[in-house]
């Protein structure tokens, strides 16, 4: 399970109430080469390590880094979310276990945020399913023992969240923003307050800009 994304969003749950128990929490190990296991024999083997072979991210090390990418004042959590931070950093996870045969539903919020500003920028990374989730694209390609070069590229390109963004408006004072977390899935956003400058470019027309003219 260690090169799963359901490792992923399990380890989210741990870390987000880790702290009311423990003054600091490792994880073993970061890498999946170590003494005892020798050489790893195969790319994705069930190693513990946060990074495959070939230095390839697993997506539990995505838990890591985004929870170290939050702030230190902590606004709200529960099972399934916590945020925290004037600039709202904002970490959701579905964690399911797997030998469990009942249905998995995506986990549905609506976010209402108190507005730091007129506008904001949401930007929000996605770890498993299609997403960050190596171990899957390296099944597509057929399990190789070994990598060529264009595989690697492919994996390590596949091992990266998906990202996306988008606008938000104030609107009533706060931001609202739908949030829905698939099964076994880690995400992350960040909501930003943005200035925008747009308007003050030489010769700007929104018409032209936009290729409406």
């Amino acid at each position: 399970m260690h090169d799963t994304a359901f490792n992923a969003a399990y380890i989210a749950r741990i870390l987000s109430e880790a702290g009311e128990y423990a003054d600091s929490y490792s994880y073993w190990t970061f890498s999946d080469v170590f003494e005892e296991m020798d050489v790893p024999k195969a790319v994705f083997h069930g190693g513990f390590g946060l990074v495959a072979l070939n230095s390839i991210k697993k997506p539990t090390f995505y838990t890591f880094e985004f929870f170290s990418e939050a702030g230190k004042e902590l606004l709200y959590r529960d099972e399934h979310l916590l945020k925290d931070e004037d600039r709202y950093a904002i970490i959701g996870w579905n964690w399911h276990d797997m030998r469990d045969n009942k249905p998995c539903p995506a986990r549905n919020y609506v976010l209402q945020l108190p507005a730091l500003g007129r506008q904001a920028v949401l930007v929000k990374k996605v770890v498993g399913g299609a997403c960050a989730n190596p171990l899957q694209t390296w099944s597509n390609l057929g399990k190789p023992r070994t990598l060529d070069r264009k595989q690697l590229q492919v994996l390590r390109a596949a091992a990266e969240p998906c990202q996306t963004d988008a606008k938000l408006f104030e609107q009533n004072g706060i931001y609202e923003v739908e949030l829905s977390i698939s099964c076994n899935c880690l995400y992350y956003l960040e909501i930003m307050p943005v200035e925008d400058m747009t308007a003050t470019y030489l010769s700007f027309d929104a018409g032209e800009f936009y290729g409406l003219k």
